[in-house]
């Protein structure tokens, strides 16, 4: 068992242990999630209902489209000294693509910002916006072509709403999601070598983890 300094703050994973330990319902997101808590032999009933944040998307009532348009999302503190590289790509695959508009979405971090402002006076024809709001940042998701991001969460939303994602990591903990959907990228200087693996079309969306119904499964096994 793991254990942890007590004079220290606890991370955000020893909370998430110790609920885990003293509840009595939990609900998981995929089936692989509920064997993780099965072979931690946690108390407590598990039921795999899905992503309560789809079910956020679905209330939004959006319409898909493919518009040339492609996003970019960038924030995880390991990526922060791979700017350059990133640029690197980013400067041959808009070179290759001069009919789409690449927007690059910034994160709320303000240190993290002024990177990224500071690196892309190199690239002028990369438009940058402020950080919004989950609606209309997945409206933005919805008109678009594809994303290109290195966060998690993104991914489970982008697929859901039958769009591709070029995920800048070595590996990605959504390996459930199917490949049609997503492309790990771990040399961010190849870009323009990935995007022809990337759909021309909208596709159908991706129920991996869930259908959008989590909220009314969760209410429906608490009244069970």
């Amino acid at each position: 068992m793991r254990t942890y300094d007590l004079e220290k703050p606890f991370p955000e994973e020893a909370y998430r242990q110790m609920i885990s330990r003293v509840a009595s319902v939990h609900f998981t997101p995929h089936s692989d999630s509920s064997k993780l808590l099965l072979e931690e032999k946690v108390s407590g009933e598990i039921h795999m209902v899905g992503n309560t944040i789809l079910d956020l998307i679905s209330s939004y009532n959006l319409q898909c489209s493919m518009e040339n348009v492609v996003m970019i999302t960038f924030h995880r503190r390991e990526n922060w000294d791979k700017i350059d590289i990133l640029l690197e790509g980013l400067r041959k695959l808009t070179k290759k693509t001069p009919h789409i508009k690449y927007i690059w979405y910034l994160h709320h971090n303000p240190v993290l910002q002024l990177k990224v402002r500071e690196a892309i006076k190199e690239l002028p024809t990369v438009e940058l916006q402020s950080p919004c709001n989950h609606k209309e940042f997945t409206q933005r998701i919805a008109s678009s072509n594809f994303l290109i991001t290195d966060s998690g969460g993104v991914q489970e939303e982008v697929s859901f709403l039958g769009k591709h994602c070029i995920v800048l990591r070595a590996s990605t903990e959504r390996s459930h999601i199917p490949k049609e959907y997503i492309t790990v990228l771990e040399d961010y200087s190849k870009l323009e070598d990935v995007v022809e693996n990337v759909p021309g079309e909208l596709l159908e969306p991706c129920n991996v983890y869930g259908y959008g119904n989590s909220a009314d499964n969760i209410i429906r096994i608490l009244r069970g």
